[in-house]
């Protein structure tokens, strides 16, 4: 959420001590509400973009380390991202794994669970989860196994749906996938 102080203090030294809290935006009275609103979407904006590209990041680079973390608030996300993905890592393979089974492991209604992962990687559970087994069916492709078997392997009922899916999320179908990377 973006921290926006209005004040009537413009000093230099004001302003510093309220960047130094973490403000994003630091306007003086008398202010334009045209700038207050065209500010306050940018904000937006940046954080739907940052968002955007921490879920692309994280499908990217799992078991990677980046550069070190300076916002508490970040860390908490790669915790809890880091909790949700070694219960999925247990049971993706599951086809009947419900939102609602997934949230009670993490200990959360699935209320909860669903404005934590919009608010962190911009997806749904349901999403994310099937994001998560299509990564896990690329590796199973990359490793030579069929579409066959990857798509039960990871969790999907049908072979059509993942298909679908995985043409969606990569671009090319499962057999597509396969031969390209030989």
């Amino acid at each position: 959420m973006p921290i926006i102080l209005l004040t009537a203090k413009g000093d230099k030294e004001s302003r510093l001590k309220g960047w130094q809290e973490n403000a994003d935006e630091y306007l003086t009275k008398p202010f334009d509400v045209e700038e207050l609103h065209i500010r306050v979407k940018n904000l937006l904006d940046i954080r739907s973009i940052l968002k955007k590209r921490f879920a692309e990041n994280l499908f990217q680079a799992k078991g990677t380390k980046t550069a070190s973390k300076t916002v508490r608030s970040q860390e908490l996300s790669d915790k809890f991202i880091q909790k949700l993905d070694e219960i999925l890592e247990k049971h993706y393979t599951d086809c009947q794994l419900k939102v609602g089974d997934m949230a009670a492991k993490i200990a959360m209604s699935e209320r909860q669970l669903f404005r934590k992962l919009k608010s962190v990687v911009d997806l749904s559970p349901t999403e994310y989860i099937r994001r998560f087994r299509l990564e896990k069916a690329k590796l199973l492709l990359e490793q030579g196994k069929p579409a066959s078997f990857a798509y039960l392997e990871v969790g999907f009922s049908s072979q059509s749906y993942f298909s679908k899916c995985f043409k969606a999320q990569f671009g090319c179908l499962p057999s597509e996938y396969k031969a390209g990377i030989d």
